[in-house]
């Protein structure tokens, strides 16, 4: 048993070796592939810097324009692409009062809180919690890139900032009642 085990390591020893002299045998080969990489790499780098000005000029025009769904699907493609997102003015537009009402209206949301608990809540136009309303999750506004939501009281129950990187919100650093508390929000997933 011993002996077949000491042969089977012997022969993938050598096998391994054969191999290995093989590939680095043939240095032709190795510069072939070297050089058809780097032409590649050479070729699509121009067509990607494109690709990223286009996306980024889209962006900031569909952000002017105040229409929400196009610049986030635009920022969605290129978040798939590795693209870094614009840090002008389309960038601070999207944490504008403005974009995040309309969002908050248009949308539907998974609000975490103490996760794993959660629930969905959604937002109607006159600052009333439409959706997932309960004594501590009444009203809401948004001032600057945060959600404040307001209890029975008028209290601040919550502050949520904004987070354009993830498209969703996370709980910031403003005193509310429930500041112990772990609380963020994302989108609805779609079905």
């Amino acid at each position: 048993m011993k002996t077949i085990k000491t042969q089977s390591a012997l022969a993938l020893l050598v096998l391994f070796h054969f191999v290995w002299h093989a590939a680095a045998a043939d240095p032709t080969l190795s510069r072939l592939q070297k050089s058809y990489e780097d032409a590649a790499k050479r070729a699509l780098v121009p067509v990607q810097v494109t690709y990223q000005k286009e996306l980024t000029r889209l962006f900031e025009d569909y952000t002017k324009a105040g229409k929400v769904e196009a610049a986030l699907e635009v920022r969605n493609e290129m978040l798939k692409h590795g693209f870094d997102l614009p840090q002008a003015a389309g960038a601070s537009a999207l944490t504008t009062e403005a974009f995040l009402r309309k969002k908050l209206i248009k949308g539907r949301y998974v609000f975490y809180f103490d996760p794993p608990r959660s629930k969905l809540m959604a937002f109607d136009p006159g600052g009333k919690i439409e959706e997932g309303a309960a004594g501590q999750e009444q009203t809401w506004k948004v001032e600057g890139n945060e959600l404040l939501i307001f209890s029975q009281a008028n209290q601040l129950s919550h502050a949520l900032e904004y987070v354009p990187a993830t498209d969703s919100f996370k709980a910031s650093s403003r005193p509310t009642l429930f500041m112990s508390r772990k609380v963020y929000m994302e989108n609805e997933p779609r079905k």
